[in-house]
């Protein structure tokens, strides 16, 4: 059997399958918290208590197997070498006269420009999330000839990156939402991939459609 399919399987008891995977300290604090919420239902004196430690013990299960899950398909990824391990990144601060949608992506922007190499401008950047097949999270830069898409870890820090060359990329369109937009990429030989994109981030996802089209448009002219 399949070690990851194991540890998947491990994660029924919390912490377990954080544990196998190498994250003691996380699965250490999962346990307790587990372990905590389970005490108190079955000893506390208030019905409302117990009531009350029976949600969060389930919400704290069914939060560690999501992440244990989620840390499984970054593994066999990075080991397969469909990414490339991240860079150690340093905190980032944004501007505090910056709007909620320019700390966004001044955010996404360094981030980027800390995983790629020192002479890449990064042209633009935004936050993605993909959700049609597995849950994932996205830093995605706008380069010279690719993009680079940085995947994150469950807490939201880089952890792997892949390059998608400009060459492979048919189309890329948006469709405005109330609260998300969707930003879909059209790929050779692949089905349609959308990405939720906060709408805070509306006119860097513009900006970056934008560029990407005019930058295709020269490449062919050049060829």
């Amino acid at each position: 059997m399949n070690p990851f399919v194991k540890i998947s399987r491990a994660s029924i008891i919390p912490g377990l399958g954080l544990w196998l995977l190498g994250k003691r300290r996380d699965a250490v604090i999962t346990a307790i918290l587990f372990l905590s919420t389970v005490l108190i239902f079955f000893y506390s004196p208030w019905r409302s208590l117990a009531s009350f430690s029976c949600v969060i013990g389930m919400f704290l299960w069914i939060m560690q197997s999501t992440y244990t899950k989620h840390e499984i398909r970054l593994v066999q990824a990075l080991k397969s070498g469909n990414l490339r391990q991240a860079k150690e990144s340093t905190p980032i601060v944004s501007p505090s006269k910056l709007s909620h949608g320019e700390k966004l992506a001044f955010k996404a922007k360094e981030i980027v420009r800390q995983q790629v190499e020192i002479n890449e401008y990064v042209f633009e950047a935004i936050l993605a999330i993909q959700t049609s097949d597995t849950y994932y999270a996205y830093y995605v830069g706008l380069l010279a000839d690719n993009f680079v898409f940085i995947y994150t870890d469950f807490v939201g820090k880089p952890a792997g990156i892949e390059r998608v060359v400009f060459s492979s990329i048919q189309d890329l369109t948006l469709e405005y939402g109330l609260l998300t937009d969707t930003l879909i990429m059209f790929m050779e030989g692949k089905e349609p991939i959308p990405f939720k994109v906060s709408r805070w981030l509306r006119t860097h996802t513009d900006k970056l459609i934008s560029i990407f089209k005019k930058k295709r448009v020269l490449r062919y002219k050049c060829a």
